[in-house]
């Protein structure tokens, strides 16, 4: 235990960002499991307090009226402090709002939210309380400043405890790659440290274990396998019984509470076993509540243990997977006794490769992002099983570093790696797993990822399931595609060799050491010393030459750049545009450029085969050789794909240039036809196939999405959703909305969001299609919501992930929701939480995005066959965010005036199911959704009364 004064603190604060006003203050000064002294203080803000923080904290106006100013409260804390390091939840925002406030604090910061992401593995959220929770310790019931201080110190001692529990190599390296670093928390991993090498003088127990045998004796054995071998013959699967798995009485209801028997969900599980049993693809669009993922989970299981033949069911969000991972699958092995093996796979490059995190550990310089990933590592390998990095908490510059030590296709083999040969490499494991598995899930990403590698990446299967199958084109454009940013390349080169004094450092200087280390002739030993110094010369060739590449590059961005209400848009490179003088000259320095590429590939290549050659079991020769091999792969990609986009273009390929998060620039491409390569890659080895989604028609027919995926002989169902729209959803239409950019709009938006607020007490969502008018309207009505007392939240201002801001607006606080992306699908709010859903704008893609404008020019009518269609598509997503449950009722209100006035209105509104639909004034809007609301109550239901406090 850290053996001097150490101050917990919290601050309550009154509004939010740089204009937030502290209105209380307390702290705790402890050693160890003593306390020193405690401080308790208000302060007098300068604003009234608002409802959201008075509901909060539990404070009154009154309080806070007769409480001391901050200058005299701020005095005191100072005192109180001292020269102690602070212990906090995210202690940084509590001292920057100290110091706007006038009192600047130097003292260490020591993070309990920091160090609960390092030492605590898949907490849904590290929140103080999670945190508090997952240590057994229950905080307090209210929000104030001294009680949560008081947590803070109680969750502070505890992780300081589990830090004291590692074992003494990782407490080393940890010690040894913090030291140069301006990190806080290496005092509690130091005293760790301490405390361990007491610990280990005062027993009789002796050890000396490398970092490599302490991990790895904690990484559990594989499981004895059993491999899947198909039956020579496919039996059919009995239909009717297993439909009476879904009746009422059924095995299903039985084992699941609260389970309804629902006619859609048994018609879409007896066209998917028709399916299976008939060997063919399946377009399945599925009502909300209509229960899809139960309906081709049953019969996909039952094929596959039968048949002893795989399944893969493919989705395109992690939330849907480990729905079917931890509840879906669970729940049907229970019901249904069967004994089918379920994995999940994920891409190679989201697992740790240990070869490469030990060679990276070993490695003589190191960033700053480096240091604190592999700290982060070193401190989640004993606790981890998959290895995988969704597991833990990355800043972005740590993601980056992430390709350092993820498994790479180059060395992940028997031949080249001991840990796969010895099955604890993380890959592996879970190739073996995904190898035995009857059903397989994986992402969309993967699932083309394994196109892209000629069906090497899955294991054999031919039968699949795609849920959510209205994201397939848009995966496969990403994943079919390619891009390549000055920021990536500049790290590859970094990565591979740099200058540091008058000393190359890097992989090749590394592989080039190991290759003279390991020589038998002299012959070898001038061999490796002509490659380096020969790879060294085109290293530094190619740097020069990145840059004017990159500057013509940027030129011709900012020449052919629209700029639009988010600032600058992608450029898109087109055959007219190869022909434009400017690009005459990002063509001749790629020529150059280009060459040079090519020879630093050769000389790689004949570095990694010497590097082979070398005496097998050489660690350090085998390291070197696999991390070149990834070297080379990416340099002979990024030729090909830039003199793709740059010297040769393709008709069937979509380029365009953009700059995306700090300035980078990317060089992008993409298939203008991804149906074409599913049909004849993906599609046409399957046996059977089901794409399923709650939106997959545009009135009524499938015709669109057919065309889009390569599905042309595919039998199609369409499965109603066994809520009662007509009784249960008001569709309202205010008749003087104006279109987007018309004067006005904005205020019509603003106002009706205001109105409807007031009126349903919060429970609302608002989607926007852009971050722009989100964040100006959150802005515009913040103040004026929080008067009403309804609590503003917005996606992207104020710092809350979106599964927080969802967990809020689940409360049943009086809130307003804005989002836009993300939000249109996958929000799942059953109840009065979400009363009312308010649309600001029809989802149209932008017609100037390259991708938008290449596949429109395929069309004779692209706006009615591709725009629209696709905007359907979306807007139905839109709309089943309001009606999760049979007991639900809602309002939708559209705020584009274009759904009054353009000819294509028609195609959206036939889209919806039978609701009720009502035209109106925009100041109508929140009268009419109250009375909606209240009108379509069930019986003894309080109606519109405040929420909870």
């Amino acid at each position: 235990m850290i053996d001097l004064p150490l101050v917990s603190l919290d601050l309550e604060l009154l509004g939010a960002g740089a204009d937030a006003e502290i209105i209380e203050v307390g702290a705790v000064k402890f050693r160890g499991e003593e306390t020193l002294g405690t401080f308790s203080a208000l302060v007098r803000p300068t604003r009234a307090l608002s409802y959201r923080i008075g509901q909060l904290t539990g404070l009154q106006a009154e309080e806070l009226a007769s409480a001391d100013p901050p200058g005299k409260v701020l005095d005191r804390l100072s005192t109180f402090i001292g020269a102690a390091p602070l212990v906090g939840q995210s202690i940084a925002l509590d001292v920057e709002h100290l110091g706007q406030s006038g009192l600047r604090i130097k003292n260490p910061q020591l993070d309990t939210f920091e160090l609960g992401t390092l030492l605590l593995s898949s907490l849904p959220a590290y929140d103080l309380r999670s945190i508090a929770r997952a240590l057994a310790i229950e905080p307090p019931t209210i929000h104030r400043a001294l009680p949560d201080a008081i947590l803070a110190r109680d969750v502070f001692l505890a992780l300081a405890e589990r830090a004291a529990r590692l074992s003494l190599p990782i407490l080393g390296h940890v010690a040894r790659l913090a030291a140069p670093l301006d990190w806080p928390l290496k005092l509690v991993f130091s005293e760790a440290q301490r405390t361990r090498v007491r610990e280990l003088v005062q027993s009789s127990e002796r050890r000396d274990l490398t970092l490599a045998d302490d991990l790895l004796a904690s990484v559990p054995l594989p499981k004895a396998r059993e491999p899947l071998v198909s039956r020579d013959s496919s039996t059919s699967l009995d239909i009717e019984k297993l439909s009476g798995l879904l009746e009422a009485r059924g095995a299903v209801a039985q084992a699941l509470d609260g389970f309804e028997e629902r006619a859609e969900q048994r018609q879409m599980l007896e066209a998917v076993a028709e399916a299976y049993n008939d060997g063919e693809t399946l377009l399945v669009e599925a009502g909300t509540g209509t229960g899809k993922s139960l309906a081709y989970l049953l019969p996909s299981l039952y094929f596959a243990v039968v048949n002893r033949r795989r399944v893969v069911v493919s989705t395109n969000t992690i939330n849907l997977q480990d729905q079917l991972r931890d509840k879906d699958l669970p729940d049907l092995l229970r019901a249904t006794g069967l004994a089918a093996r379920v994995s999940v796979l994920k891409g190679r490059g989201n697992y740790l490769c240990l070869r490469r995190w030990l060679s990276l550990l070993d490695a003589r310089e190191l960033s700053p992002a480096e240091r604190m990933l592999l700290i982060k590592t070193l401190l989640w390998l004993p606790r981890t099983e998959s290895g995988d990095r969704a597991e833990l908490r990355l800043s972005a510059e740590e993601e980056e570093a992430w390709s350092r030590l993820a498994a790479v296709a180059e060395s992940c083999s028997p031949s080249r790696c001991s840990f796969h040969r010895e099955g604890t490499c993380f890959v592996a494991r879970a190739r073996r797993a995904a190898e035995d598995a009857h059903l397989l899930i994986v992402n969309h990403s993967l699932l083309l990822a394994d196109l892209l590698a000629g069906r090497s990446v899955l294991p054999e299967y031919c039968h699949l399931v795609v849920d959510e199958a209205h994201h397939l084109e848009n995966e496969a454009t990403v994943q079919l595609g390619r891009r390549i940013s000055e920021r990536e390349v500049t790290r590859r080169l970094t990565e591979l060799a740099t200058k540091v004094g008058r000393e190359w450092v890097g992989l090749l200087p590394d592989a080039v050491a190991a290759l003279r280390q390991s020589a038998s002739s002299a012959t070898t030993e001038a061999l490796a010393e002509r490659l380096g110094q020969q790879g060294h010369e085109q290293i530094a060739g190619i740097r020069a030459g990145l840059q004017p590449l990159f500057q013509s590059l940027r030129a011709f961005l900012a020449d052919h750049t629209r700029r639009g209400e988010g600032g600058p848009s992608a450029v898109r490179v087109t055959p007219a545009s190869r022909a434009q003088p400017a690009w005459s000259q990002v063509d001749i320095v790629w020529a150059d450029a280009g060459r040079d590429f090519l020879l630093l590939e050769r000389t790689l290549a004949e570095l990694v085969g010497k590097l082979e050659e070398g005496p097998r079991g050489d660690e350090r020769l085998a390291r070197a050789a696999a991390e070149l091999a990834d070297q080379l792969a990416f340099w002979d990609a990024a030729r090909i794909h830039l003199n793709g986009v740059i010297a040769e273009g393709d008709p069937n390929t979509i380029a365009w240039l953009n700059v995306g998060l700090g300035d980078d620039l990317a060089i992008n491409a993409a298939p203008l036809h991804v149906g074409t390569i599913l049909r004849d890659e993906l599609f046409a080895g399957l046996d059977s196939a089901v794409l399923t989604s709650a939106t997959l028609t545009t009135q009524g027919s499938f015709r669109y999405v057919r065309e889009r995926l390569g599905l042309d002989d595919a039998r199609e169902l369409i499965v109603g959703s066994p809520f009662d729209y007509a009784a249960s959803t008001l569709i309202y239409l205010p008749t003087d909305a104006p279109e987007p950019g018309q004067v006005n709009y904005q205020r019509v938006v603003e106002r009706v969001i205001l109105d409807v607020a007031a009126e349903l007490r919060g429970r609302t969502l608002v989607l926007f299609t852009s971050h722009s008018q989100l964040r100006a309207t959150y802005g515009a009505l913040r103040d004026r919501l929080d008067a009403q007392q309804v609590v503003p939240l917005g996606q992207g201002v104020g710092g809350s992930s979106r599964s927080r801001l969802l967990e809020t607006f689940r409360s049943g606080a009086a809130c307003v929701l804005m989002g836009t992306s993300s939000f249109w699908e996958g929000v799942d709010v059953v109840g009065d939480a979400l009363s009312c859903l308010i649309m600001a704008r029809l989802p149209f893609a932008l017609p100037t995005d390259p991708i938008v404008e290449a596949r429109s020019e395929q069309f004779d009518d692209p706006f009615s066959e591709y725009s629209l269609p696709q905007a359907v598509l979306r807007f139905r997503q839109g709309f089943g965010r309001l009606i999760r449950s049979r007991t639900d009722r809602g309002v939708m209100i559209v705020l584009d005036g274009r759904l009054r006035t353009r000819g294509y209105r028609a195609a959206f509104l036939r889209s919806l199911p039978a609701c009720v639909f009502e035209r109106g004034p925009a100041g109508d809007a929140g009268a009419v959704a109250r009375a909606w609301i209240e009108a379509t109550a069930p019986p003894g239901d309080e109606g519109m009364s405040d929420p909870p406090g």
